[in-house]
């Protein structure tokens, strides 16, 4: 039910609280007089019911929701009250729209616009928050593709009674590689690529531990020959000569700064 603005038709008698209705909703020529309640009669003047408003009531208007005949009167006499002309109750609610056909299909196509232009950004954005985790848990980690599976094993040109090593070649030299892994990445503190006159080197610092592992590692292979892996296949070799305790180790044997760069930083980034 839609409420009135301005001057109310109707107003309330200050005496018997009995609801009246004015003759007009603009007032009258003349302001100066009074008029009186038709059920107590009460007194007041003109200019407070026509002009100041001083005895309104809350006035809504609005077709019937049952038999859609137009309705208007004060708020207290029309919602929740039965209608005066098919007797139904009028609900508290607003009235619903009454509209033509053709409004009614243009309202319609109005609304499907509405909602595909709300509902589309809506999608997007749902779909972008869907994505973003699946992208972060799914997507490899940059460096995923650069790192570099780095490992110490015992070598031996040789075949161990007993064991089964991995067999190996390395510049035309069959190697036999012991399945113990004595030191990998988690040992290792930083890889830092290097030159001297003989070339170009990874200088390998490890960690407190992978020092003291790899001092007794070097302190049982005194003598023999021990080999580095990087992912998985045999780089390089080195022959013992006695324990190396200083926890740094070098890896020779690129091409170029660029292939040891590349590597040093796989070193460090693989978990």
């Amino acid at each position: 039910m839609k409420k009135v603005e301005g001057r109310s038709l109707f107003y309330r008698c200050p005496n018997c609280c009995i609801n009246l209705k004015k003759r007009s909703v603009e007032g009258i020529p003349d302001a100066i007089g009074f008029t009186s309640c038709n059920i107590c009669g009460a007194s007041f003047s003109y200019a407070e019911v026509y002009y100041e408003g001083k005895y309104d009531l809350p006035e809504v208007e609005g077709p019937c929701p049952h038999c859609s005949t137009p309705l208007r009167g004060p708020e207290a006499e029309l919602i929740g009250q039965p209608c005066p002309s098919c007797g139904q109750v009028i609900p508290k609610t607003r009235f619903p729209i009454q509209i033509n056909f053709k409004e009614w299909r243009v309202w319609r196509r109005t609304e499907w616009i509405l909602t595909v232009l709300l509902a589309f950004p809506l999608l997007m954005f749902a779909v972008l928050l869907i994505s973003i985790p699946v992208t972060i848990f799914t997507a490899p980690k940059k460096n995923a593709r650069e790192a570099v599976r780095f490992e110490i094993r015992s070598v031996e040109t040789s075949p161990v009674p007993g064991t089964e090593p991995e067999i190996a070649r390395l510049s035309s030299e069959t190697y036999y590689i012991d399945s113990n892994v004595e030191l990998n990445n988690r040992h290792v503190r930083k890889a830092t690529m290097r030159r001297d006159p003989n070339g170009v080197f990874i200088d390998v610092e490890l960690t407190n531990d992978g020092a003291k592992y790899f001092g007794e590692f070097t302190q049982q292979r005194a003598g023999k020959q021990i080999g580095i892996l990087l992912n998985g296949q045999l780089w390089t070799t080195a022959l013992i000569q006695t324990q190396i305790t200083g926890g740094h180790l070098i890896i020779s044997g690129f091409s170029d700064e660029t292939e040891a760069e590349k590597i040093a930083r796989g070193i460090e980034t693989y978990e």
